[in-house]
């Protein structure tokens, strides 16, 4: 029997026949199970990384990302045109951030039954904004293992969402305005971030700079006890050689920028290929439009082992060249063509060729033929070496070095311009709250000490399975983090600290480990393998100290540290049965839970001390940056002595 028109109107409807009705998707317009939560676990992937960099440039992060320091591919990326957005200064990372959170509060609110078509292309534009992003660090030789690990995660994202079809009705301004409304609260909560660390940055730094104006006014390096006049340092030690830097009594360049008799005299050690060599260059030269009251002079540190002999690499391939070429325009010119040439090499970033520098000599009214010849002589070459001998005599880490009147200025715990920095110092000297005159800058052995004094105090603290020796609250509190197999690194350090810390009857001194492995260590790049033992090595001494006695331990300790690396898992049950350890107990322990969680905790501890690398020397909680014989003379014993000299002052 027929139905009626309206009743088989009715079924075509229930089975969607009709052309008026939305029919089912088919199979394979049906979403997929996985991709919703494989698309909202990439997301939180791209959270994670992105939310390190952006801890970081909070500084809440205070002990530093593994492979992300200042010195480190990542570090270089964030500092570079690229790593902030242009005119406002963001950080990259924190647009980053932002979008993913905001795409992830849009992912679980609107994407369930398929993808708006607005999610859809702000997915695309982020897509093509990671792809940029990894142009940029193939372009500059710069991988930054947690902007990788977001812009991967980002284009798999992409990826997923374009295989999920569109929902029934569409909801994309919905969707949108979820984005842009989880993206501006993200961001307003990190302003509010970025606001109080800039301001704790500002509040730093200007007490440094009123510390620099201090320390011109009374003539003393900052917290340095040395004696102006005095050319030898104010700690001393028993057993210490003469100092050996080479230290002008008249601190100045040979070229002078400014009048002669202005009162804030700065001089600066650098590089024409240093890129903050070159930053600091234009705020001074923006004080000269400003103050008629401020002089300069500059000295040389090529990074190039050509004409340094402190470098062991080419790091900057044209600086000596680009230094040759300054002072040789200074011995045909005079001082007027050595700023010129000076200003010229730095705005090219002391890159050029045979042409390009011919043609601007002659515009100097140099003749090209006597400039080349001059350039390869041996005359402008030693002046080059003379200021880099000097340098050293100052004890340059970096460039540049910057000093107002014999003051070093620490432009990297800063924050304020170089500019203003020299302005606070002019204005005090003009209201005779300082000084004009040029002091002795430390000499490169002082300046080693100095630093030590002047690092921040860290409260290490004490473990239950620390290597210990000594004098409970002893006067002389030594810390070591090491790593054993460091191809005797570690064996020079323990014969240079021992000896000179043995003469001190009231010290104690804690070993800790820092095995440079990243099997153990997350701090390490993994691409490290230089050190297949040193998890190994830092478990057996942990394992020592929870099985036998102190004597046993520090036994063992003594046999790692000269026979480390070449120590494996044969090798290392010898060096226990000769310091007299159960070697049965000793070896059921060196893989146990217990020992793996004290070689972390080390490692954890000395992250957050934030040193450079193993080994790692702390004086009364304070880092010991430099210690090696090659950094100076004695200055492990001399730190040892100041340390004791300011206890026994109450310091």
């Amino acid at each position: 029997m027929d139905l009626p028109q309206e009743t088989s109107i009715m079924a075509n409807a229930k089975h969607g026949k009709s052309g008026v009705t939305t029919p089912d998707p088919t199979p394979d317009e049906k979403l997929n199970p996985v991709l919703w939560p494989l698309g909202m676990i990439l997301l939180i992937v791209a959270i994670a990384a992105s939310g390190a960099l952006v801890l970081k440039q909070l500084g809440i992060v205070t002990a530093g990302l593994p492979g992300c320091g200042a010195e480190s591919d990542c570090g270089k990326l964030a500092d570079s045109v690229w790593g902030s957005i242009p005119g406002v200064n963001w950080p990259v990372s924190y647009v980053g951030f932002s979008y993913f959170l905001g795409m992830l509060v849009a992912w679980i609110t609107t994407a369930r039954g398929g993808i708006p078509d607005s999610l859809r292309w702000v997915a695309r534009i982020g897509a093509l904004a990671s792809f940029g992003y990894i142009v940029v660090m193939i372009s500059l030789q710069s991988f930054c293992m947690y902007c990788f690990v977001a812009h991967l995660a980002n284009f798999g994202f992409w990826i997923v969402l374009e295989t999920m079809p569109r929902p029934k009705s569409d909801p994309s301004f919905n969707a949108f305005m979820t984005v842009a409304f989880s993206f501006l609260s993200v961001s307003a909560v990190i302003a509010i971030g970025q606001i109080q660390k800039r301001d704790s940055d500002l509040e730093r730094g200007a007490r440094m700079q009123d510390e620099l104006a201090s320390a011109i006014a009374s003539q003393v390096a900052p917290n340095s006890q040395s004696d102006p006049g005095s050319e030898s340092p104010a700690v001393t030690d028993p057993e210490a050689e003469p100092t050996t830097g080479v230290v002008d009594s008249m601190f100045t360049g040979r070229y002078l920028l400014g009048d002669p008799d202005a009162p804030v005299k700065i001089v600066m050690i650098s590089d024409y290929q240093c890129p903050d060599c070159y930053k600091y260059e234009k705020e001074v030269m923006e004080v000269f439009s400003q103050r008629d009251d401020v002089s300069l002079s500059v000295k040389h540190f090529p990074f190039n082992s050509d004409c340094n002999p402190k470098m062991k690499t080419r790091k900057h391939g044209n600086a000596c060249w680009a230094a040759r070429a300054v002072e040789t325009v200074g011995i045909l010119g005079g001082n007027d063509a050595f700023w010129k040439m000076h200003q010229w090499m730095f705005d090219r970033r002391g890159t050029f060729t045979n042409q390009e520098v011919t043609d601007f000599v002659r515009t100097l009214g140099i003749d090209p033929i006597e400039f080349t010849r001059i350039i390869n002589g041996e005359e402008v070459n030693d002046l080059v070496l003379a200021d880099v001998d000097e340098a050293i005599g100052y004890g340059v880490l970096f460039t540049p070095m910057i000093f107002i009147n014999g003051v070093e200025v620490k432009w990297y715990h800063i924050p304020q311009k170089l500019s203003s920095t020299i302005s606070r110092v002019g204005d005090a000297i003009a209201s005779g709250q300082a000084s004009a005159e040029v002091q002795r800058p430390p000499t490169a052995d002082e300046k080693l000490i100095l630093d030590w004094k002047d690092n921040k105090v860290r409260r290490i603290g004490d473990s239950p399975h620390d290597l210990f020796r000594g004098v409970e609250d002893a006067d002389i509190r030594v810390v070591v983090w090491g790593e054993y197999t460091s191809q005797n690194f570690m064996k020079k350090m323990w014969n240079e600290l021992i000896p000179k810390l043995d003469r001190y009857p009231n010290h104690s001194i804690s070993y800790r480990v820092f095995p440079m492995s990243p099997d153990c260590n997350r701090k390490v790049n993994a691409s490290i393998n230089n050190f297949p033992h040193a998890c190994l090595t830092a478990r057996a001494i942990k394992a020592a100290v929870m099985t036998g006695t102190p004597e046993q331990a520090w036994a063992l300790h003594e046999w790692l540290v000269e026979y480390g690396p070449e120590v494996d898992e044969m090798t290392l049950m010898t060096g226990a049965a000769t310091s007299g350890l159960d070697v049965v107990t000793f070896q059921e322990a060196l893989n146990s839970p217990e020992v793996e969680q004290a070689v972390l905790q080390d490692v954890s501890k000395g992250i957050q001390m934030r040193f450079r690398g193993p080994p790692a020397i702390f004086v009364n909680d304070r880092y010991v940056p430099r210690w090696s014989p090659e950094a100076g003379d004695n200055i492990l014993g001399r730190i040892l002595a100041e340390a004791a000299r300011e206890q026994s002052q109450g310091e």
